[in-house]
């Protein structure tokens, strides 16, 4: 028993450091860039899995790992700890957790379907999973030069381009569900209706009008904001 209760105290023990947001989320779908679109506090949210690379759509194991975070993770509910990293990013970098406690991040990296973003100082847990898997050459560790080759090729223009375009199309299934979003500018504060997306800068996803203006948002009903106001 006093294993047990151990093992869960260290498996929620967060660091302040750098954890920015800590909640839990059902999955409503996972894109072909590995990334998780969950609903959160009426909010549409994008999140990644943080301190790690995984191989995109047309890369190496792409295929094998969205089928594992599919399998493992689509329609489910998980515990979601957002990093202070990538704070003010659309997508946000986090460590995904399921309900029986798995560190998704940690297992992509053993089984070799993911290698760790130096660039984001990742704690040693990170390090020392993806140590093991380089030293049997599991995965894309069997690979790594032709992963690297195709990582390279990626524009990251396109990339974010395509995530993007994910990011809609989870847009459409949240308002079949019922749900009716709103696409928020953070500077101006002004709300535009699902439509309006490609037109917002700063962009803020609320799931419905009433979420937009508990936040302080303005709603715009039968307008998008001009193209050309976003290079100003």
């Amino acid at each position: 028993m006093g294993n047990k209760l151990l093992t869960l105290l260290l498996l929620f023990a967060i660091p302040t450091c750098f954890a920015s947001n800590i909640y839990f989320a059902k999955v409503l779908r996972v894109d072909n860039h590995n990334v998780l679109h969950l609903v959160h506090d009426g909010e549409l949210q994008a999140v990644s899995l943080g301190y790690i690379n995984t191989p995109i759509k047309g890369e190496v194991f792409h295929e094998k790992v969205n089928k594992y975070l599919v399998d493992n993770l689509l329609e489910k509910w998980v515990r979601v700890t957002e990093l202070t990293y990538g704070r003010n990013a659309i997508v946000k970098p986090a460590l995904i957790r399921t309900r029986g406690l798995v560190l998704i991040n940690k297992e992509v990296l053993e089984k070799g379907l993911g290698v760790p973003n130096l660039a984001t100082n990742p704690p040693n847990a990170i390090i020392v999973a993806s140590e093991n898997a380089h030293g049997s050459k599991v995965g894309l560790w069997g690979k790594i030069d032709e992963f690297k080759v195709q990582r390279n090729s990626q524009g990251e223009d396109r990339r974010i381009k395509e995530i993007m375009d994910g990011f809609t199309e989870s847009l459409v299934k949240v308002k079949s569900l019922g749900i009716n979003p709103y696409v928020g500018d953070k500077k101006t504060k002004k709300a535009y209706r699902l439509a309006c997306i490609s037109t917002v800068k700063n962009q803020y996803i609320f799931a419905t009008q009433y979420v937009a203006i508990n936040n302080g948002f303005t709603l715009i009903e039968n307008s998008c904001p001009k193209k050309d106001k976003l290079n100003n």
